[in-house]
């Protein structure tokens, strides 16, 4: 058989299952068990789903100390970092 002859043959049978698959599916309006989902047998409920809100983060404090010109211009701030715990902030 030539290359051709057997893509002919594949190309004519996928046209042919997909015809067949097309017409295998019905007609959705007439399906009698439709209604089941609707009556709720169960008396199933949707999904409820919490979403908690994280604390917010403690920045730290930046306070601007100064401005230095030794090599090169640079400037110098104290940054003041909360406290994890009870005890005082560090700088």
């Amino acid at each position: 058989m030539t290359r051709f002859l057997k893509l002919v043959l594949c190309v004519g049978g996928a046209l042919v299952l997909h015809a067949n698959t097309r017409a295998a599916v019905g007609d959705a309006s007439t399906n009698p068990y439709q209604g089941i989902p609707a009556s709720n047998v169960f008396r199933l409920q949707p999904v409820v789903v919490h979403t908690q809100v994280p604390p917010p983060i403690a920045l730290p404090r930046i306070v601007f100390a100064g401005i230095t010109t030794f090599n090169r211009k640079c400037v110098l701030l104290n940054v003041r970092m909360p406290g994890i715990w009870a005890g005082q902030p560090k700088e």
